[in-house]
């Protein structure tokens, strides 16, 4: 499969992205904090950029099926490298956040265009190989992105670190350029959906399977992202550690989930096997991720909270 240079391509400018994208989720508390203060400014710094991914996702919809997703994540590419580049200049709070909001609204539609790009240039019959690849390239990431944010900040300034990201995400809009896309052709009589969330709501009551799928994906999104302010305080106020040893403790959890992603093939076979559905695998693995992350207001120290977070992303 990776003889396919189309595909190379595809996952390479993918892998790019979602690496620039944990350096910077990764800076962006340490420069909120250096520049504003810690307490309710990082939260509300990490909240604004998950609220886009919770609300903007009919309109990112329309988007993707008027534009198409790889005019869709160049575009977005170019406007998030811009952003990266203004980051360290800002020192309006109002504005700010402005930024942040606009910011978590292009990264939201950078995933979308780069999930529908995946399902385009996936060979046919290569779903499941081709899938896991992209898995666990995100889960690498989510290691290498951290852990090479936090030992470039002993060397260099945010603002650098910032306009470095920048530059990777021009690079990955260069790449993803160059990705051939099959093209799905929308006919005059077929009707795009409205982007509203009343069109949402007459899909869940006409397809009820949605809801058991939708739930546990928007619990795991909220869990995750009220981990991460945790993450922070916990490093800085409750262990005292410095503000860029946070990043080892996303490392921890991006090493738990890579070694996760490699034994769940295996472990799928294994209890669907035992007649447990998919739907039930993946709740109970929801569950189970949880329940770890909960457990972290019982870490006595930083080890034990990377321990706890390796164990949690497993799951």
């Amino acid at each position: 499969m990776l003889q396919n240079k189309n595909f190379k391509r595809l996952l390479l400018g993918y892998g790019i992205e979602i690496f620039s994208y944990w350096v910077v989720n990764t800076m962006l508390p340490i420069w909120v904090a250096q520049k504003f203060g810690t307490g309710s400014k990082v939260v509300w710094a990490l909240a604004l950029l998950l609220l886009p991914q919770i609300f903007c996702a009919p309109f990112i919809g329309k988007l993707l099926l008027k534009k198409g997703p790889q005019k869709t994540v160049a575009i977005m590419l170019g406007s998030i490298a811009v952003i990266y580049c203004l980051l360290p200049h800002i020192r309006n709070y109002g504005l700010f956040q402005a930024i942040i909001l606009l910011q978590g609204a292009l990264q939201a539609t950078i995933v979308a265009s780069l999930m529908t790009l995946r399902s385009r240039c996936i060979p046919p019959g290569k779903n499941i190989l081709g899938n896991s690849l992209f898995v666990r390239l995100d889960r690498l990431g989510q290691i290498i992105g951290p852990a090479l944010a936090g030992l470039l900040l002993l060397k260099i300034s945010v603002a650098q670190c910032f306009y470095g990201t920048a530059l990777l995400a021009v690079i990955a809009m260069v790449i993803l350029l160059k990705v051939y896309t099959p093209q799905i052709i929308v006919s005059d009589t077929q009707k795009i959906p409205s982007a509203s969330y009343r069109y949402l709501w007459r899909l869940f009551q006409q397809k009820t399977i949605l809801y058991p799928i939708f739930i546990p994906i928007l619990g795991c999104a909220i869990s995750i992202g009220a981990m991460r302010p945790f993450l922070f305080f916990s490093a800085t106020t409750i262990f005292h550690n410095t503000e860029n040893d946070w990043s080892f403790l996303l490392t921890a959890y991006g090493a738990g989930a890579l070694i996760g992603g490699l034994i769940a093939p295996k472990l799928i076979r294994i209890l669907s096997s035992a007649q447990l559905t998919l739907l039930a695998i993946f709740m109970g693995a929801r569950i189970l991720n949880i329940s770890w992350l909960v457990g972290l207001v019982c870490a006595t120290n930083f080890s034990s909270s990377m321990g706890i977070l390796a164990i949690a992303g497993l799951f």
